[in-house]
């Protein structure tokens, strides 16, 4: 399996790790210490800012979500 790193968008990836970081502190902050429910609040945090970032801020402000290829 060859990637090709010329062809990947690095902007979409830094901004899906930001937010799957901001995600991660909010769900370690909301969990006071028990891991599993910080993975649980975690995984609910990213999937509700991706969700927002692809569906809602994409189409408002830049005109059109991202499609998978």
């Amino acid at each position: 399996m060859f990637i090709d790193w010329a062809t990947v968008d690095w902007a979409q990836v830094g901004l899906l790790s930001l937010i799957a970081f901001i995600a991660g502190f909010i769900g370690s902050v909301f969990s006071f210490g028990n891991y599993f429910i910080g993975a649980i609040l975690t995984a609910l945090f990213y999937a509700a800012l991706f969700v927002v970032w692809t569906y809602y801020l994409q189409i408002q402000y830049f005109g059109g979500a991202v499609t998978p290829a």
